[in-house]
C-alpha cells in the first residue's frame, strides 16, 4: 500500500492508545488482500455501545477529546481506504483497509 508512514502511524497510534485506555488485551492482526492491506486492533474492552458511532467529531467517551476516531478514519479514507468498527464476540475491533499501490496486480 502506498501511505504517508507518518499519518498511517497516527492512525494506528490512536487504535491501539483507544484499546490500551478500555482493555487488558490489546490484538493486532495484519494481512494482505489480494486489493491491498487489512489491520485489525481488537480489545477485550466493554466495547462501542450499539447504536452508537465512535467516528462523529467530538462525541467522546470518558478522558477523550473526540476527535482521534474522526482523524484517524479521515486519514484513511484520504488514502483511499477505510476504517471502521467491525463486529466483535467482545469488546470492540476496529478494521483499517488501504488499497494496494498496484491497484490490486
Amino acid at each position: 500500500a502506498m501511505a504517508d508512514p507518518r499519518l498511517l502511524s497516527r492512525v494506528l497510534s490512536n487504535l491501539v492508545g483507544n484499546a490500551l485506555r478500555h482493555a487488558s488485551s490489546v490484538t493486532v492482526t495484519a494481512f494482505r488482500r489480494d486489493d491491498g492491506i487489512v489491520v485489525d486492533v481488537g480489545d477485550d474492552g466493554p466495547g462501542i455501545t450499539p447504536g452508537v458511532d465512535p467516528f462523529v467529531r467530538g462525541e467522546s467517551g470518558v478522558g477523550s477529546t473526540g476527535f482521534g476516531l474522526w482523524i484517524a478514519r479521515t486519514i484513511a479514507v484520504a488514502h483511499g481506504g477505510t476504517l471502521e468498527l467491525v463486529p466483535s464476540a467482545g469488546g470492540a475491533c476496529f478494521r483499517l483497509t488501504l488499497p494496494s499501490s498496484s491497484g490490486g496486480s
